[in-house]
This record gives structure tokens, sequence and C-alpha cells, in this order.
């Protein structure tokens, strides 16, 4: 049985639900009579009927109870009180699994807290999962990890869900999810940081900020697309468009330099590091 044959349930409505959910029926991996998702914000529900036309409720036990696929796209901080909540009052064989794939994109929340919430006792697939905001427009870099009782058929059906919303790279170690949370999942800020410094870089020499966002805009892209389309590594690509004694040498100059200095290419190492540890350190709050 397909994913589209399936009922594919969200328990959080919040951007990254609806992020999926768009890209589930944009893409025709599922049809809006078998999506549902429940939240506790009226607001949310009103928003995401009239936008996908889907079924919404604020009780996440019909939406556990009746859904083959259950996407946990809550915030960390309120796994537990939701995972409680199912425990506690949803109908028994809901409470056993009955079969049902759970997925959960919340970050640091292993596999095996959530198993021990809902299913300490029989087999339970989950499915952890590490998105990032460019979900948003169908262009997320996702990485993947099933436990050890998701077979095949739920990590394609992981794979399916994930695959309308971007890329998709399954990993055998749990832990790797920590070095993805740093690396893409808090990676677009990192893009963006540099995006405003080159704005205001821009602006300090004259241009309007409009002028300044449109150039580090194109340019991004421009760059993003070169490395898409080549077999080279960045640093090559780098040396090519750098010509001895040009503009961009003389910025590279200073850039070096000042690596020297406030140690550039060492700052951004430990920032993706200390993203890393911190997410471990979730990760270690939420393990069992």
């Amino acid at each position: 049985m397909s994913v589209e044959n399936k009922k594919v349930g969200f328990i959080g409505g919040g951007n990254m639900a609806e992020a999926m959910i768009g890209g589930l029926l944009k893409s025709g991996t599922c049809n809006a009579k078998n999506l549902c998702a429940s939240d506790v914000s009226r607001e949310r529900r009103n928003h995401l009927e009239t936008v996908f036309g889907i079924g919404t409720t604020e009780d996440n036990c019909s939406v556990f109870d009746s859904c083959d696929i259950v996407v946990l796209a809550v915030k960390p901080q309120v796994m537990d009180s939701v995972l409680n909540g199912i425990r506690s009052d949803c109908a028994p064989e809901a409470k056993n699994g009955s079969g049902r794939l759970v997925i959960s994109i919340a970050a640091g929340v292993t596999t095996a807290h959530i198993e021990k919430f809902l299913a300490p006792q029989v087999p339970l697939p989950v499915i952890r999962v590490m998105p990032n905001t460019p979900a948003l427009v169908q262009c997320a870099m996702c990485g993947m990890f099933a436990n050890r009782h998701a077979d095949e058929s739920h990590r394609a059906d992981a794979r399916a869900i994930l695959a309308s919303i971007g890329m998709v790279m399954e990993f055998d170690d749990e832990s790797f999810l920590d070095v993805v949370t740093a690396l893409s999942g808090s990676g677009p800020a990192y893009i963006f940081y540099m995006a405003e410094c080159m704005v205001k870089a821009g602006v300090s020499l004259g241009l309007s900020g409009q002028d300044a966002f449109t150039l580090t805009l194109q340019t991004m892209k421009g760059a993003v697309k070169l490395m898409e389309n080549s077999d080279d590594p960045p640093e090559e690509l780098r040396r090519r468009v750098t010509s001895p004694g040009g503009t961009t040498e003389a910025a590279l100059g200073v850039m070096m330099k000042n690596r020297m200095k406030n140690r550039f290419e060492e700052t951004i190492t430990e920032a993706i590091t200390a993203a890393c540890k911190r997410s471990t350190e979730l990760s270690g709050t939420n393990n069992v």
C-alpha cells in the first residue's frame, strides 16, 4: 500500500507541519481527504482547513487513533506532555502502536524516548527526522533515522513524505542526527547571517538596501547553482574565481588575514560544533 492510500496525521500544526502538508498535496503524494492535523490553536486549525482543505481537531488522540502514519510536529519542550496525553487518553490499540508508523521532527528527542512513552512493551516503528526551514519552499534538506522496528516499507513511506518537501539523507546511527541538526537544521541561519553582512557592506558603500539585497541574493543563488552543476569541491570553485591581482583576491586577502586574527574558518567550525553539542545534550536529556 503506497503513501497516497494511507491516512497521514500531524500532531501539531505549525510552520513545519504546514510545509509538509503543502508538499504532500503539491507533489500528489497524498490527497486532502487522507490528511488531518491537530493543534491547540483554533487560528492554526482554521488556517490549515482554509488553505489545504484538510480535517483538523484539537484532540491529539483522534489523530493518533485514526491514522496509519502519525507525524509528531510539536516543539521539543512540549513533547513529553503530548506523549503523556497519547499514552493516557488514546484507545488501547493506539497506545500499543497497532502497526502505525510514528515520525518525529522534534530536535533532540530520541526514538528510544518516544518508544518509552508510547509502546514500552511492544514494537513501535519510529523514525526521527531533522528537516530545515527551506521545507517551506519545498527545498528542505532532511536527515532521517529509523529505529529497529521500522522496516523497509516504513522507511519508504518516510522517504516519500520527506521527498515532497526536498531531499532526504538516511543514517544508520542516530547520533549523526545531532550533526545534521548543527549543519543543515541550523544551517539556513548561517547563510542568512552571511547575507545580512553582505547587504550591510553594500549599504555602507552607498548602495540602497534593496539593491544590496538583490545583488547578494542573486550572487548566492548563482554560487549555489555553480556548486550543484560542478563536480569540483567548493575550494576549487573559489580558486577559479580568484584572479591574481584582481578584486576577488583583494577581498579574500582580507578574509584570510582576518582568519588568522579572528579565526574565521575556526569560528564556522566552532559554531557548528557548538550546535552539534547542544543537540547531543538535548538528545541525552530526552534519551530514555
